[in-house]
């Protein structure tokens, strides 16, 4: 008789074939055994995949650039650049770390175009995705007016 493992096994040879292991055994009661271990091996699974989801959760760096997150009055006489947008798949419960990551990601960009102020959309938190636009705007300063 012939069962996967994923335990350590009490008795038998072990072989490996096609990467793996088996336990040779010629006791009657090892499937019965293998039975009990199912719910086990079950949990087992489900908790690594939980583990490997949530630690597939990028971390961001804080943006530590100089662009200002600003309000429209801050930047009337500013030119703008560009308009920005992303997206994130946290949402519900996790949508205000969603946004937060958006935001570090378009002041990096915004920083890459020259912007020295961001003025930020209201945030869309949706079922499947969390969005967030806004406007990017270089701003006259004491060294470029």
């Amino acid at each position: 008789m012939r069962a996967c493992f994923l335990a350590p096994a009490h008795t038998g040879a072990l072989s490996v074939e096609a990467g793996l292991g088996y336990i040779e055994s010629s006791d009657p009661k090892q499937p019965e055994d293998n039975m009990k271990r199912l719910p086990l091996l079950s949990c087992t699974a489900a908790a690594v995949v939980m583990l490997t989801a949530c630690g597939s959760v990028q971390h961001h760096e804080r943006y530590s650039g100089h662009v200002i997150e600003a309000n429209p009055d801050m930047v009337t006489q500013c030119k703008l650049i560009d308009s920005l947008s992303s997206s994130s798949g946290l949402t519900g419960f996790f949508a205000p770390k969603g946004v937060d990551n958006i935001k570090q990601n378009l002041l990096r960009q915004a920083d890459a175009m020259g912007a020295t102020h961001v003025v930020w959309n209201k945030a869309n938190v949706g079922y499947d995705e969390t969005s967030l636009s806004g406007k990017a705007y270089r701003c006259p300063t004491a060294d470029h007016p």
